[in-house]
């Protein structure tokens, strides 16, 4: 299972590795411009979940792309 986190608010989605690109695309879309998008994701058991992101009314989402080894890991 994919590493990558779409965090909003309190709540956790883990985004699926062949779906990146396009989840972290829509993400930043709908939060630059102001607008609604709808996008797959998998919730915590690995189910897969169609999120709706309101860019008008979120504040941030967080974007864990585990793209680097965390403080006090090993690489």
């Amino acid at each position: 299972m994919s590493n990558k986190r779409l965090i909003i608010g309190e709540t956790e989605w883990t985004i699926d590795d062949k779906d990146e690109e396009t989840v972290v695309a829509q993400v930043k879309a709908a939060l630059h411009g102001n607008t609604t998008t709808e996008f797959v994701v998998l919730d915590q058991k690995a189910r897969p979940v169609t999120l709706v992101l309101n860019g008008r009314a979120t504040a941030a989402v967080g974007l864990d792309l585990d793209t680097d080894p965390r403080p006090g890991e090993i690489s």
